[in-house]
């Protein structure tokens, strides 16, 4: 299943609906639209991949 978006918040309640799901992972995009530092981006796979209850594919 994909998971994108730009705003962190809606994000994670989406990443929330997902783990009710019988998946194997999740595929995340970096977020488009917006262009993060290197930092944001770590901190937004690392906060999405932390609220993930399966494994997280970053593509």
């Amino acid at each position: 299943m994909g998971l994108s978006g730009n705003n962190m918040a809606s994000t994670l309640q989406m990443q929330q609906a997902i783990n009710q799901r019988d998946i194997a992972g999740v595929l995340i995009p970096a977020p488009y639209y917006i262009r993060p530092s290197q930092a944001g981006l770590v901190e937004y796979f690392t906060r999405l991949a932390d609220a993930s209850r399966v494994p997280v594919i970053l593509i």
